[in-house]
């Protein structure tokens, strides 16, 4: 993917807060200050809640060859290249399918029925290749037999490029990212539907942090030592929350799995205001 330039974030108060905060807690990276983050960054994830029409996401063509991003635990910050309290239960209903919100230029245009459709579709095709289920896979346009004869590596980008795609804005960047890190887990790890959409909203979360505030916390001053402690400290708090996130068994479907995710997202929010 070409690029144009580092993105700086979306500006605005909300993420103006969660920055000076970030920076705190890159130059003391201490539980309280990973805790002291939430509160500001669930204030400025502000698409997560308060859904409208269905979104539609346009997925990517078979043949298309993108490079494999990073996994782990490092999140690099992403450069633009086009367009702009206790535990919660979910049940197996939820908001409209696909319902989410496109929001103005303070979330950066991120939508959270697009997060919850592009996941939908790739959890599910992580379950479906776990258990075998060449129609569930053939119903995403893949092949059951050609994913088996393929390297893990190869594997999951097959899968992305055909249900991420990659129109190449910051959206598309962040998702890819997510639905990367979390397909691994699924295709190594074996990972169940509720634990996967657990793992999707953590690392979502995350990657909506990186990119915000790349440009506070890397800003070449601080010691790497100082923001990997940082990074482990917010990803610690964050999994208090993901794990208070109830979640139905037997989820299968690319529909259940994107209501799960839609309902996680804004249940999410909610863990993340102080009690």
């Amino acid at each position: 993917m070409g690029t144009s330039g580092a993105w700086g974030g979306s500006g605005g108060r909300d993420w103006g807060a969660v920055s000076r905060q970030a920076g705190e807690l890159a130059d003391d990276p201490s539980s309280a200050n990973a805790e002291a983050v939430l509160e500001p960054l669930a204030d400025a994830m502000e698409w997560l809640e308060a859904p409208e029409e269905p979104q539609e996401t346009e997925v990517g063509e078979p043949g298309l060859v993108l490079p494999p991003l990073p996994v782990g635990t490092a999140w690099p910050a992403l450069t633009r290249t086009g367009g702009g309290g206790g535990p919660g239960r979910l049940g197996q209903g939820g908001t409209p399918s696909g319902a989410g919100r496109r929001t103005s230029a303070a979330g950066g245009g991120r939508s959270s029925g697009r997060a919850a459709t592009v996941g939908g579709r790739v959890l599910s095709a992580g379950l479906a290749y776990q258990r075998g289920d060449a129609d569930a896979l053939t119903g995403l346009g893949l092949d059951l037999g050609a994913l088996q004869s393929m390297s893990m590596m190869r594997r999951a980008n097959t899968i992305l490029n055909r249900l991420v795609g990659a129109d190449g804005d910051i959206e598309a960047m962040e998702l890819r990212a997510v639905n990367s890190r979390v397909l691994r887990e699924m295709l190594v790890n074996e990972l169940s539907g509720p634990d996967a959409v657990r793992l999707y909203i953590l690392e979502y979360v995350m990657q909506v942090y990186s990119s915000e505030t790349g440009e506070t916390t890397r800003n070449g001053a601080r010691d790497g030592r100082a923001a990997a402690e940082a990074e482990r400290q917010l990803r610690s708090a964050l999994s208090v929350r993901v794990r208070q996130i109830d979640l139905p068994q037997g989820m299968v479907g690319g529909d259940r799995l994107r209501d799960a995710i839609q309902n996680a997202l804004g249940l999410m929010r909610r863990l993340m205001r102080p009690r």
